[in-house]
């Protein structure tokens, strides 16, 4: 049995996957679009962009950066009846998606996607916690303090001791 070394088999793998999704426009029709930025290297601030069909749950292209420019640039390529299909792009807060959507996805209704949306959420009710502990004695300051975590979970999911708290 012949051995190969990790980058020939890399390689391999790289040219097989070239191969059966090319680079460029999907080939199928997409009508709702995910976009989101994934950490090339946790903790590098090196970012690619995956694009998902959300009707199929595939991912159908990933770009090398999270650049406006290159987020353009690859929609830009895509025809304008297959640009006109998008009727929905769910992403974050990033400025520039919305920007690249309003200029090149014309019928796309622009949506944040369930986690940051619930990230804001999650940051504007601590942010009123905050501000309610402040005004609170120094016993009850403690309490909410500790006990924080509850109001931050879906009420189906606390147990009944959590439950007895939020109340």
């Amino acid at each position: 049995a012949e051995q190969h070394g990790y980058k020939a088999v890399e390689g391999s793998v790289y040219r097989q996957a070239t191969a059966a999704h090319p680079p460029g426009p999907p080939q199928q029709r997409i009508t709702r679009l995910g976009i989101d930025a994934i950490a090339a290297r946790k903790g590098h601030g090196h970012y690619k962009l995956v694009l998902v069909d959300l009707e199929t749950h595939q991912v159908f292209e990933q770009l090398s950066d999270r650049d406006k420019a290159t987020v353009h640039a690859y929609f830009a390529q895509w025809a304008a009846e297959a640009r006109a299909a998008v009727e929905e792009v769910t992403t974050d807060f990033w400025a520039a998606y919305h920007e690249v959507a309003a200029d090149l996805l014309p019928r796309a209704r622009v949506v944040g996607d369930r986690f940051h949306v619930q990230q804001h959420v999650n940051d504007a009710l601590n942010t009123v916690r905050r501000g309610v502990q402040r005004q609170m004695g120094p016993a009850d300051r403690a309490w909410l303090q500790a006990h924080r975590h509850v109001l931050l979970r879906n009420e189906e999911d606390l147990d009944a001791a959590a439950a007895v708290d939020l109340e």
